[in-house]
């Protein structure tokens, strides 16, 4: 490591690569899931980031996202360093009742008021013995197939607006 390289953690991320940014005309919904990157917002058909600039966000509703952003990578992080608190993390990750997925709900809801929104379900896909998953698990409501660009199955909850890797 050089000199250069041992304050790269440190510094500011470089902007998104414009060709990770979602060139969608047809304002299709959008996601609300971590990247791990600064902008927790995608577009539902293409997966890509979407340009905040396009959407009508208030300064409060934007540090409100920020704000969620931050407390669900922190947990989301403790699952990906796979030590003492990968299982808790991972249970505060899948369930309903987590303060995480109770906010990150809540902040859907104030999102879809300016476009329509989905939230995005943590589901352990490198998890060998998961099984697909037919019911939302906030409602426990069927789940529908959802067609996008970028193949991957994905099934949401019409009542809850969750969309959910299968």
């Amino acid at each position: 490591m050089t000199d250069m390289d041992k304050y790269i953690k440190l510094k500011p991320p470089e902007p998104t690569p414009d060709s990770e940014i979602c060139k969608c005309t047809d304002r299709p919904p959008i996601v609300l899931q971590s990247h791990l990157t600064y902008n927790p917002i995608s577009c539902a058909d293409c997966n890509l980031e979407v340009n905040l600039n396009q959407l009508d966000f208030t300064a409060d509703l934007a540090e409100k996202i920020a704000d969620w952003r931050s407390f669900h990578d922190s947990i989301y992080h403790l699952w990906l360093d796979s030590g003492e608190f990968e299982n808790w993390a991972k249970e505060q990750l899948s369930s309903a009742e987590s303060p995480v997925n109770k906010r990150g709900l809540i902040l859907r809801d104030e999102i879809a008021t300016i476009i329509k929104c989905f939230f995005w379900w943590f589901v352990d896909i490198s998890n060998p013995d998961l099984k697909p998953i037919t019911k939302c698990p906030n409602c426990s409501g069927d789940l529908a197939k959802r067609e996008n660009k970028y193949n991957i199955d994905t099934n949401t909850c019409g009542l809850c607006n969750i969309i959910i890797a299968t």
